[in-house]
């Protein structure tokens, strides 16, 4: 008899296994405990973190100096072999951001080495400091790491472990700023001639010039094509007020971050007397404050809510977003604009939250040129000539957490900021301990890249 329930057990267990791989969900094929131990016995024993970055030569603002978008990672090692990383993006003008890499090795790191990671929630209230501002990328940083981390250990991927309300995503291609009409509308027809039917313009950031794109682009794009424009926080309300009539006119699927995030006033009154939808940046003020978030939810700021997964503080914190919005019957069109890292985070939430109904995210918005923002990668995400942006899976040997691999060497070989605290040495899944290659003085960042809109 027990032979027989042994024989029946294993056959079980391996037609299951072979059901899941089939159906896309990926089964660890070794634990990374040993019978001695347990997922209490788990610490966090090293956190590295590197920043790189390029310089633009454009920006998103025509009347400002070329951009400098750079990448902060934090990578954390554990015993046992696990690991896990988050990326959040930043946009400085004159020098390369350095505040958020040097946040979490002064301030993050002391709290978070000899932690477990699974004890995520318990991490993340550690790090609210009530003596400085907890600053929200630092926090996301950190709190995208140990949800990849988990997603690692399990094999499972972050959208699965977050819900997994669909698979895949229309793209919205959103513009960089030119210096003239004909330039816009040569991006667009890229666009269209790669499979993009959802494009969304950063405009002149001036009221009479926008006025003539909106127009120019509604004339040359064929009226199935979704439109959107997104100016930054720089009109004044009387500015906002005449564009919405306009864009609604002109049958433009949303107007984007007319005003300050932080005037819930204006936006209220804006959105009341306008029949376009009027969307937040998403990348300030209440994206930052979920309190605020969700004050401008029940005054009806918006017409639909919007926010980075970064932003607010990680995917943890996105969770809260999303429940907000959907409480008061608001559609949540997160944010994706970023790095490789960052944009994985946030298509996992649009992926794994939301219902794939009404009040999940509409598209997957990929930032342009595409070249920058993929700098350290082996895997970057890419959608088909359908338009649709699928599910990160870099392999099957690495089918959970974000699904995105990095490229340690290319990070290392462009990076601005590299620092390492705790441990050196690191354990693999066979227990023998491996010494990790050191650590190379930093380097300059890729500067100059010549990648254009496509």
């Amino acid at each position: 008899r027990a032979g027989l329930a042994m024989t029946l057990f294993q056959t079980t267990k391996r037609s299951c296994t072979s059901l899941l791989r089939r159906t896309g969900l990926a089964v660890p094929r070794r634990s990374f405990f040993s019978p001695s131990s347990s997922i209490g016995d788990v610490k966090i024993e090293s956190i590295e973190v590197y920043a790189l970055g390029s310089v633009h030569d454009w920006n998103f603002y025509s009347d400002e100096k070329p951009l400098r978008s750079s990448l902060t990672i934090c990578r954390i090692r554990t015993s046992f072999g696990l690991e896990g990383v988050g990326g959040v993006t930043q946009y400085s003008e004159d020098d390369f951001d350095h505040t958020t890499a040097t946040h979490l090795v002064n301030h993050f790191a002391p709290k978070i080495l000899g932690q477990n990671p699974f004890m995520r929630e318990y991490i993340m209230s550690g790090l609210v400091s009530n003596v400085y501002p907890t600053a929200p990328l630092p926090c996301a940083a950190v709190d995208i790491a140990l949800w990849d981390l988990l997603g690692n250990a399990s094999g499972v991927p972050l959208y699965m472990l977050l819900g997994g309300s669909r698979k895949s995503l229309p793209v919205q291609y959103s513009s960089p700023s030119f210096a003239t009409i004909d330039e816009y509308l040569t991006w667009s027809l890229d666009a269209l001639r790669l499979g993009c039917r959802r494009l969304k313009y950063h405009g002149f950031m001036n009221y009479k010039k926008d006025k003539e794109l909106v127009k120019a682009v509604r004339d040359y794009m064929p009226p199935d094509v979704y439109l959107a424009l997104d100016v930054e926080n720089r009109y004044s309300f009387q500015e906002a007020l005449k564009m919405s009539h306009l864009l609604s006119d002109l049958d433009f699927d949303w107007f984007e971050a007319p005003l300050p995030d932080r005037d819930l006033e204006r936006y209220a009154d804006l959105t009341r007397r306008s029949d376009i939808d009027i969307l937040p940046g998403g990348n300030s003020g209440a994206s930052q404050d979920l309190q605020m978030f969700a004050d401008g939810c029940r005054r009806g700021c918006w017409s639909r809510a919007r926010f980075d997964v970064t932003a607010c503080g990680g995917i943890s914190n996105a969770r809260k977003y999303f429940g907000v919005a959907e409480s008061f019957g608001m559609q949540t069109e997160v944010q994706s604009w970023g790095h490789t890292l960052t944009a994985a985070a946030n298509l996992h939430v649009m992926l794994g939250l939301g219902g794939g109904g009404r009040l999940s995210s509409s598209h997957f918005e990929v930032a342009v040129p595409q070249e920058i923002y993929e700098l350290g990668m082996i895997d970057v995400l890419k959608h088909d000539t359908k338009g649709l942006v699928h599910v990160p899976n870099s392999a099957e040997s690495h089918p959970g957490g974000l699904g995105v691999r990095v490229n340690w060497e290319e990070v290392k070989r462009h990076a601005y900021f590299i620092k390492q605290v705790g441990a050196v040495e690191h354990w693999h899944l066979n227990g023998r301990p491996t010494s990790e290659a050191s650590i190379p003085p930093t380097r300059e960042p890729a500067r100059n890249i010549e990648a254009h809109a496509f």
